[in-house]
Formats: C-alpha cells, sequence, structure tokens
C-alpha cells in the first residue's frame, strides 16, 4: 500500500512538472520594423524600416508591399536586418509581415 501511495505521488508530480513547463513556457521574443517605403523595389533595403515604427493606417492582411516585418529579437540595428534580409526575395519578406498595404 505504501508503494502504491509512492507511485501515485510521483504520477501526480510528473503531471504538475508537464503542465507546470507547458503553462509557464517562454514567449519567443521578436523585434517589429515597419516599412516606410512606396514600391518593391524598396522591400529588400533595409534602410527603408523603422524599428518599432508605427505602420501606416491603410495596412491589413493584403497587399504587394509589407507593412510592419517580424524578426528575430537580436536583430536591432538596420545593419544587422540588412544582414538578415541578404539572400531573401520580396515574397520571403511578404512572408514574414505581420501586417500589409497595396503599392
Amino acid at each position: 500500500m505504501k508503494t502504491s501511495f509512492l507511485k501515485a505521488g510521483a504520477l501526480v508530480m510528473g503531471v504538475l512538472l508537464v503542465l507546470f513547463t507547458i503553462a509557464f513556457k517562454a514567449e519567443k521574443r521578436v523585434q517589429r520594423w515597419t516599412f516606410n517605403g512606396d514600391s518593391q523595389s524598396e522591400v529588400l533595403q533595409a534602410s527603408q524600416y523603422t524599428l518599432n515604427g508605427t505602420p501606416a493606417e491603410d495596412c491589413g492582411n493584403t497587399g504587394d508591399l509589407p507593412c510592419e516585418i517580424t524578426v528575430p529579437d537580436n536583430i536591432t540595428t538596420q545593419a544587422q536586418l540588412d544582414s538578415y534580409m541578404a539572400g531573401k526575395s520580396v515574397n520571403d519578406i511578404l512572408a514574414i509581415a505581420s501586417s500589409k498595404r497595396s503599392e
């Protein structure tokens, strides 16, 4: 009987540990860059983005220009953003855009 209580206690502790781990899993941190350009030719230019800027009012879910892109949290300068964008296409950038607008 004593071993049954120990096994049950261990099982309960294991379940609580799993639930605690899931409930308090660290949120993935990101940086948001706002696109200030007016054409697709500027989408891949880091100089056309502002860190934590205010997106345009006409931003939504569709369009051929990004309004705001979401990148890993270690990208905090335009030089780092430029390196991050190297080798990417306009479509790659649109895929990471949290909002878009038309040209």
